[in-house]
């Protein structure tokens, strides 16, 4: 065998000499070597032959030669020698070999893998290709598109088919990829549901020349999130809707502005029914009910069960029937439930009614509307609707103002002002009371016969209380120290205080801290904190007089016993409530209670404190009845401590105890 210089280069050789004298046979592998042969035979016998096959070049480089055998005769006719030029086909074998690879990919895609391929015109007039897919999910043949490539949208229902339709020029116009999902109707009456991803196909001028999709059947996915829909939006236990989607209907009934009804119920004195029958029947229970109240939702209306024994009904305007029938309606329902024996027929409900946008521009306002009316209902007797008015608006407020002082406490949002007393003679300054305010960050100054009997409704009067004591011994300490006086100072304590028997120690230990003495302290009781709990009140009160608080006890004369507590307790200052100073100056009754209430304290050898005096005349009364000290606006009203200073400044020596 005798090779040229340019096969010994591309057979990457040392020289063309390497190889002769070799089998040209002997380069071919195992599957080739027959065709070579054959071909060879066929040159030998004086026919050009054609051969195409795989030989690696010395260095072990895969290649592909394409052969053509020309047999060259001698003058007698016989094949003296072969001619064998040979042409690299590497790059050719392999990408045919490519080709052939995906063609059989796209072909297993599609025959095996349940979706469907698009190819078309970017002006979807043309359909280039569609894969055998679509027999299968449209059901019907492909030779159906080649006489009309519109006949795919035959399957689709009118409102799908539109959908479809704007996405395709959507894609078109923006030149971006769409996916959107359609039904498409068998004529068994089944329907599958499809997604299309598309894409345009742009050239090398950046002009979109085809477009390419793929249809897949999304049919098992849409079942299973329209499951999780459904969990996620029904209650298990009554089937209807839960509180995730009851709000969500509320807030698209809110966003149209358009009148509604609210109806919250729940079930009277439930928890005691299920402790007595168990979860079981009370589950038992709340599914009838939950099947009564869709028994009675009229058309529009949304029923649902926000939570534990609690349903809600929303109501359009529009429904012909009254919010109290459906109400009625509803408890005629239950009544002929039979869940345990006869029990679950004395069950009834309380509900309250919240109207949109009278009630409530928002769903969270009417929610809690509705719901402060339910708990009117419940306060009123139960078994009846109550709709939201002026009492339900007072009970919200006062809901608010509770949420409120929680973060008032943390929040370091009370302050103290000090309202002066007076000796009623010299009208000189006797001393103050300390009074808490609170000026909320949302609703302005709160009157303090708001707030205090919610902080002991709460259970924080005892840290406030402590709070305002100490505060209270700060200042006195502070007027000591910068105006050189001792200022005496009343301090209310509320009855939730008086309960506690380690009071007195802690007072004692924390006027101690700032070198305040007990005796320039009265506590301020009411009738009512000797009323409460009196055997241990009485005991703590002993135990600040022992060491050395005084005790007055505040709005002396409008409890039934008040004179009785003179002698029990022996308070320090008895301290005539307003109502009975109001009317001294011009009512001969009212001037002779006070004046023997004065008489009967000057004979116990007690001081008598009179609040709320505005007038001359009341002031001349008093003075005249030998009252010891006065407190009211004629002479000074609360002020902050910083204003007192200026009064206590013009003072030289310490105040008198007169």
């Amino acid at each position: 065998m005798h090779l040229s210089e340019v096969a010994a280069e591309l057979m990457e050789l040392d020289s063309c000499t390497q190889l002769v004298g070799v089998d040209w046979i002997g380069f071919w592998g195992d599957g080739d070597k027959k065709m070579a042969q054959a071909a060879l035979a066929s040159a030998l016998r004086g026919d050009q032959a054609d051969f195409e096959g795989f030989c690696p070049t010395a260095k072990g480089r895969p290649k592909w030669w394409r052969s053509t055998l020309y047999p060259i005769k001698d003058r007698s006719g016989r094949t003296a020698a072969v001619l064998c030029p040979s042409r690299d086909v590497s790059a050719e074998t392999l990408a045919a070999a490519a080709a052939r690879q995906a063609e059989e990919l796209l072909t297993d895609i599609e025959a095996h893998i349940p979706v469907v391929f698009w190819s078309t015109s970017a002006d979807f007039q043309t359909l280039r290709h569609v894969s055998a897919g679509f027999e299968a999910m449209w059901q019907l043949p492909v030779s159906a598109l080649a006489h009309d490539p519109t006949a795919w949208q035959t399957r689709l229902p009118q409102h799908d088919l539109r959908n479809v339709k704007d996405a395709m020029r959507r894609m078109a116009r923006e030149h971006t990829p769409v996916q959107y999902d359609f039904r498409l109707c068998r004529d068994d009456g089944s329907s599958r549901w499809i997604r299309a991803n598309a894409s345009p196909v742009k050239g090398k001028t950046g002009q979109v020349e085809r477009i390419v999709s793929v249809c897949i059947d999304v049919t098992d996915e849409k079942r299973r999130m329209d499951e999780l829909d459904r969990l996620a939006h029904v209650d298990d236990l009554t089937g209807l809707a839960n509180r995730h989607a009851f709000l969500k209907h509320l807030g698209r009934c809110a966003e149209t502005g358009a009148p509604f009804s609210l109806l919250l119920a729940d079930i009277d004195r439930f928890k005691v029914f299920n402790d007595t029958v168990g979860t079981s029947a009370a589950d038992s229970l709340l599914r009838e009910i939950g099947a009564a109240f869709r028994e009675v939702a009229p058309l529009g209306a949304f029923a649902a069960r926000p939570s534990g024994d609690e349903f809600a009904l929303v109501i359009p305007d529009c429904t012909p029937c009254s919010v109290s029938e459906l109400f009625a309606d509803i408890g005629t329902a239950m009544s002929r439930l039979q869940v345990v024996g006869s029990g679950a027929s004395r069950l009834t409900l309380s509900a309250g009614l919240a109207k949109f946008p009278a009630d409530g521009g928002t769903p969270e306002t009417l929610m809690s509307n509705a719901d402060a009316a339910l708990y009117m209902a419940k306060q009123a007797g139960r078994n009846c609707l109550r709709p939201f008015g002026r009492e339900e608006a007072q009970v919200i407020g006062s809901f608010q103002v509770e949420r409120e002082l929680r973060g008032a406490v943390s929040g370091a949002q009370f302050s103290l002002w000090y309202q002066p007393q007076f000796w009623a003679q010299s009208q000189d300054l006797a001393g103050v009371e300390a009074l808490i305010r609170w000026n909320s960050p949302t609703q302005g100054v709160v009157s303090p016969g708001v707030f205090v009997p919610l902080l002991e409704q709460c259970g924080l009067i005892q840290e406030v209380g402590d709070w305002v004591f100490a505060r209270s011994v700060r200042q006195i300490a502070e007027w000591k120290e910068r105006c050189g006086v001792d200022v005496p100072a009343s301090i209310n304590v509320s009855a939730r205080q008086l309960v506690d028997p380690a009071l007195p120690a802690r007072f004692a230990a924390m006027a101690g801290r700032r070198a305040v003495l007990p005796s320039q302290i009265t506590l301020e009781i009411t009738e009512s904190a000797l009323v409460e709990q009196a055997d241990r009140t009485t005991q703590v009160l002993r135990d600040l007089q022992s060491y050395g608080f005084r005790l007055a006890l505040d709005d002396f004369g409008t409890g039934y016993s008040s004179l009785s507590y003179l002698t029990r307790l022996r308070p320090d200052v008895p301290k005539l409530d307003k109502s009975l100073v109001d009317d001294i100056d011009n009512d001969a009754v009212s001037r002779t209670v006070v004046a023997g209430i004065v008489a009967l304290a000057k004979t116990l050898d007690i001081r008598v404190v009179a609040e709320g005096v505005e007038r001359e005349t009341q002031l001349r009364c008093l003075q005249a009845m030998q009252c010891d000290i006065i407190q009211g606006f004629l002479l000074g009203r609360p002020e902050p401590a910083d204003l007192l200073h200026r009064r206590l400044g013009k003072i030289a020596v310490p105040l008198a105890t007169e």
